[in-house]
């Protein structure tokens, strides 16, 4: 597997971190560098499992064997939240590591569940702080930045969901929430009402709709978000290279897929970026923009995806116009 990635390891240059660029699929807390969350794991007491030291556990830099390995950092991620003083931090320090990566917009995705157990708040509670933090914080980095809020596969809860839906028509300030996602195990079933829940969010209440479809070579996964769901974006979308009529549908909807090279290979989804299905969503048009899923947790920028994209497919033509599809895509 090494041999295979050994050609298109890449040694940044700083080309691409001229370009101006947008961020369209990234976690917040795989984002968020090692000196905050050291800062927040010693105030609040989270302690670090025995005999692991904390750079190891949250980068993951070779292929894993699975997705529960890969997100074996969330163990202590999900615990950071504790307060509105860290989520105004978690935010603070990832915006201005964009900046630095002349990020000018970014959609941050968060789960609000992940917030509300961490800190023992109510879903407006949660809301407010996390939209008031992002307000405040995206002023002083110069980066526009909104809110997708994530929902999971695992333990879906309709009634729940019904709720966060009308939390953020009360909590939106400002349009800071621009839409949602659903991520998790895409082998886990969920209500078969979850797609109306997905389209009301998108028809009655105007919030973008991305789904985490297709990473792990579900092909029926993705025809649901696009067919049941009506989502505007998948997430990774891998499996729809393996099936023409799938990217007829997307090219024919203009439904974007969020491209995560690094993260493709890093998760074991994609064996050799060689053959990485980018190279088939071109060949077919499907529109696509890169992104970077997890970037602190990976140690590669938005710059180092651009770059392993031109080694790739060799087609720097298509990253000169880059900002334009992601423009278009946006859910601001």
């Amino acid at each position: 597997m090494r041999d295979e990635y050994d050609i298109i390891v890449i040694m940044t240059n700083g080309k691409y971190i001229e370009f101006k660029k947008r961020e369209l699929h990234c976690h917040l807390c795989g984002a968020l560098n090692l000196q905050p969350i050291k800062e927040i794991c010693n105030k609040h007491g989270i302690e670090i499992p025995s005999g692991k030291e904390l750079d190891d556990l949250l980068h993951i830099r070779e292929p894993v064997g699975s997705m529960l390995e890969y997100f074996q950092p969330w163990s202590i991620l999900k615990q950071l939240p504790r307060n509105k003083n860290c989520i105004e931090m978690m935010i603070s320090s990832v915006l201005k590591d964009f900046k630095k990566d002349n990020i000018e917009y970014v959609e941050l995705r968060y789960s609000p569940l992940t917030f509300i157990q961490a800190a023992g708040v109510d879903i407006d509670t949660a809301l407010d702080w996390i939209a008031y933090s992002i307000q405040k914080h995206e002023s002083y980095s110069g980066i526009r930045a909104r809110l997708v809020l994530t929902m999971s596969r695992f333990n879906f809860d309709f009634d729940f969901a019904e709720k966060l839906l009308k939390s953020i028509v009360r909590s939106n300030m400002g349009g800071t929430i621009v839409g949602i996602d659903l991520v998790g195990d895409e082998g886990l079933p969920i209500p078969a009402d979850a797609s109306k829940l997905f389209r009301k969010a998108k028809e009655e209440y105007g919030l973008g709709l991305t789904v985490h479809a297709g990473e792990t070579w579900n092909l029926e996964n993705v025809r649901w978000a696009v067919d049941e769901c009506g989502a505007d974006r998948i997430g990774h979308g891998l499996a729809a290279s393996s099936c023409e009529k799938m990217m007829d549908l997307l090219r024919e909807k203009d439904v974007c897929v969020e491209v995560c090279l690094q993260s493709n290979y890093l998760t074991g989804n994609v064996k050799n970026l060689k053959k990485h299905p980018v190279i088939k969503f071109i060949e077919f048009g499907v529109p696509f923009v890169l992104c970077t899923d997890n970037p602190a947790l990976q140690d590669f920028s938005l710059s180092d995806e651009y770059e392993l994209f031109e080694k790739i497919t060799g087609r720097e033509d298509l990253l000169e116009h880059m900002i334009s599809m992601q423009r278009k895509h946006s859910f601001e």
